[in-house]
């Protein structure tokens, strides 16, 4: 139980930090690389890298939020599995944390196919 506690506790740590650093560096791109060619008087010269650059701009957070749900769901295992080993498991609360985690797995493959179809 003891090292779930300290993944999970690593996980929120971790998505934390990242959501910063990626807030600032997101920031700094999109005003450079994003807003900054479309007030210029000249056209943007590469209309597809323009969008390719601002769709991975604005997706930089998906990171952050993966490790988040993560975490969430390693708590939630946590509690489950506290659960069996007391002998408190009940079937409903069994299904609901497999439809989580299916739901997070499914959010997982389809950031997986986007990240996979922009490069």
């Amino acid at each position: 139980m003891l090292e779930l506690t300290i993944q999970e506790e690593l996980l929120k740590a971790l998505s934390n930090s990242l959501e910063k650093e990626i807030a600032i560096i997101q920031l700094s791109q999109e005003e450079r690389l994003v807003i900054q060619p479309l007030v210029q008087p000249e056209l943007v010269s590469n209309e597809d890298e323009w969008i390719a650059t601002r769709k991975h701009i604005l997706t930089m957070q998906m990171r952050s939020k993966e490790l988040t749900e993560a975490s969430e769901a390693l708590g939630e295992f946590k509690s489950v599995f506290k659960d069996f080993v007391e002998g408190k498991l009940s079937i409903k609360k069994l299904n609901n944390f497999f439809n989580n985690i299916d739901a997070f797995l499914a959010i997982l493959e389809e950031n997986k196919k986007t990240a996979n179809s922009s490069k």
